[in-house]
């Protein structure tokens, strides 16, 4: 990897590990455990973004992106952790996005619904469809 314009040259691996730091103490693991199992995303861990959108919020950011990554390749037990909360956030987070006009009533229930729906997913059981898969049909040219 060329560092500047002199040409000075630099190792792109190293360069990465050096950007993500130390591995993380285990009270920062337990802290983003529970705030990923409490429904937090990616985003807002790394980035201070909520779940369903909004205003950046620092206060709500653990650590960074390289940070969480590099702990997810030490540990692969906090990676499948994450892994698998990770999933059922971001369809609460969607639901949220796609909802943003609803009262904050209904809020709360959708992140209820999101929560009841990461546990029977994680419990093994198949959810059912809420609606029909429509099959797709594709258009013939009319050459």
């Amino acid at each position: 990897m060329i560092v500047n314009a002199i040409g000075h040259r630099r190792c792109r691996t190293c360069h990465y590990a050096a950007a993500a730091g130390h591995p993380m103490p285990v009270e920062k693991v337990e802290e983003i455990k529970g705030a990923v199992a409490n429904g937090a995303t990616f985003n807002q861990i790394c980035h201070g973004y909520p779940a369903g959108g909004g205003e950046i919020d620092r206060s709500l950011i653990l650590t960074t992106g390289p940070k969480l990554q590099r702990q997810r390749r030490l540990d692969p037990e906090f990676d499948e952790f994450v892994s698998k909360h990770f999933e059922a956030n971001s369809f609460i987070g969607q639901l949220l996005r796609h909802n943003k006009d609803a009262p904050e009533e209904m809020k709360a229930t959708l992140r209820l619904i999101g929560k009841i729906r990461h546990k029977v997913k994680a419990s093994g059981a198949q959810l059912p469809r809420l609606h029909e898969q429509r099959p797709r049909v594709r258009l013939r040219s009319r050459c």
